[in-house]
């Protein structure tokens, strides 16, 4: 239930208060305190809805009370109502409000105007409370998302340190606004000396000049591409990297840049030389063999030819001889 807090070390003043309660806002309860200290203790403990606080009392003062209240993060969002007969002196009235009070009113008082003037305090508190827990909210609201988009970046830092790829980002002219660190390891260079210092075709060793390089078109104009290969030279040594990126455009659909992601690819395409060259020495092997079977058998063939004559000329002398012995013997016989 509301509670409504007076502090003031007359008790008349803190029964007419009272009954100024019980008729205008019967649904309050009223708390009272005879001394500052005892009001400040009532307030920390009880966080009324408003304080109606007396200037003129022994020890702790008005004045001293207010600035103590409104120095407390407890109590600092409490209104208070000053009540005084030194209201009507412009003076003590602007120490009052300096001190902290929220409104400032003169004894003896008038009871409708007393009730207004809480009114209205109680109205900017409500309204006061609701902002503050909307604020509250939104600063846990805030304070969770940005934890969880820490943890998130960090996720993410973590992978990309260990990836064997690096993600970029440049702005419409080219030139690169973010770098992961992982380039260092794949292009031995740092992300600081390539942020907002190199631009893409820079990096990736392409000719400006040339516009009509397929390379060089999708690296500058605002379309996606994917498996860009180029080839770099790196301490003396070659690389290969498959580029893939997008456009980024703003709510207009302005052409801001790209974004995208590299992978290292010089493995793969050294395997797939590899085995380029491999199968350019087995065609060179096939064509030697072929040759060499063709001549293989044009010998083979001469060889044969060779033999053939040879046989054919000894069966030749052979016969020959045989004849001729034979011719002998008939011979003789009819000689």
């Amino acid at each position: 239930m509301k509670k409504i807090l007076a502090i003031d070390d007359v008790k008349i003043n803190l029964d007419l208060l009272l009954q100024v309660v019980k008729i205008y806002f019967p649904n309050f309860i009223f708390l009272k305190a005879t001394s500052g200290d005892k009001g400040i203790e009532i307030a920390k403990k009880e966080n009324p809805e408003i304080i109606l606080l007396d200037i003129l009392m022994p020890g702790l003062d008005g004045y001293q009370v207010c600035k103590i209240l409104k120095n407390e993060k407890a109590t600092q969002h409490i209104p208070i109502l000053m009540i005084s007969a030194l209201g009507q002196n412009s003076e003590e009235r602007t120490k009052g409000l300096n001190a902290g009070a929220d409104a400032f009113i003169s004894k003896p008082f008038n009871q409708v105007e007393l009730r207004a003037q809480i009114n209205v305090a109680l109205r900017i508190k409500e309204v006061e409370d609701l902002l503050r827990l909307r604020n509250e909210n939104l600063e846990l609201f805030i304070k969770g998302q940005t934890n969880k988009y820490l943890e998130s970046e960090e996720r993410f830092l973590q992978i990309s340190e260990h990836a064997r790829e690096f993600y970029w980002e440049v702005d419409s002219k080219g030139y690169f606004t973010y770098v992961s660190p992982v380039i260092e390891k794949t292009l031995h260079v740092t992300p600081s000396k390539i942020i907002l210092k190199k631009n893409i075709l820079e990096l990736f060793q392409l000719d400006n000049s040339n516009s009509k390089d397929r390379d060089t078109v999708q690296l500058i104009n605002n379309s996606s591409f994917n498996d860009l290969e180029v080839e770099l030279k790196v301490r003396n040594r070659k690389i290969w990297l498959s580029i893939n990126g997008f456009a980024v455009l703003n709510e207009s659909g302005k052409y801001n840049g790209k974004r995208g992601v590299c992978y290292d690819i010089t493995k793969r395409k050294q395997a797939e030389i590899a085995l380029q060259e491999n199968v350019e020495q087995i065609k060179n092997y096939q064509k030697k063999l072929k040759k060499l079977n063709i001549e293989l058998t044009l010998v083979e063939e001469k060889e044969r030819r060779r033999i053939a004559e040879n046989l054919h000329d000894s069966l030749g002398q052979t016969l020959s001889l045989a004849f001729m012995k034979l011719s002998s013997i008939v011979d003789e016989n009819y000689s």
